[in-house]
């Protein structure tokens, strides 16, 4: 597979007309520090955490969540940059065959608070441990993350109701465009 590279970013970010309020929070940004994995679906831009930082500076945003891809579950960066941020991060796990337990401890301590899933890409391979991870996760008090197409809400609802922690649909359910909104998977959003 060859990747797609990503637009660079408007590196000079310019402070907004409004006034940002105190706390505003950057609910969904992607790290891509350290390896890519091997074929990667995409390429990032070249901008990276200072980059990132200065953007949200000129912003006046001071909160963030760190949402992991797809890309190597290296959480090393992420864990450093959580650190560095003294407590106005957070972030959301990969959950794999090696989210163990005492992996799940050391995330929990560093500042993440939720798992993804992505179904919109393989919805059998990556909801056939939602159970036994989220099991895993409620009593931490994490919510589970979900990328989907919207479209296929109403398949998926049933089972995500019974998981007992708080749903995130995240990239606005990935609805395309001239979807009526009387669609069943809006109504469900």
């Amino acid at each position: 597979m060859t990747a797609n590279a990503c637009p660079l970013p408007d590196l000079a970010t310019r402070a907004p007309a409004i006034e940002v309020p105190a706390g505003a929070c950057d609910a969904h940004f992607h790290l891509f520090e350290g390896p890519l994995a091997a074929n990667p679906p995409y390429l990032p831009p070249a901008a990276g955490l200072a980059e990132y930082r200065a953007m949200l500076a000129a912003l006046g945003v001071t909160r963030a969540v760190v949402v992991h891809t797809a890309l190597p579950r290296d959480y090393e960066a992420t864990i450093r940059a959580l650190g560095e941020a003294g407590g106005q991060w957070r972030a959301i796990a990969l959950p794999d065959a090696a989210f163990d337990e005492p992996l799940l401890e050391r995330l929990h301590a560093a500042g993440f608070r939720g798992v993804r899933f992505n179904p919109y890409y393989d919805a059998e391979r990556e909801l056939a441990r939602l159970e036994e991870v989220v099991a895993r996760i409620r009593p931490l008090g994490w919510h589970a993350q979900f990328q989907l197409d919207a479209r296929r809400l109403p398949e998926f609802a049933p089972r995500f109701e019974k998981l007992g922690v708080d749903i995130v649909i995240d990239h606005m359910g990935r609805m395309p465009a001239g979807t009526p909104l009387d669609h069943a998977g809006f109504q469900l959003m």
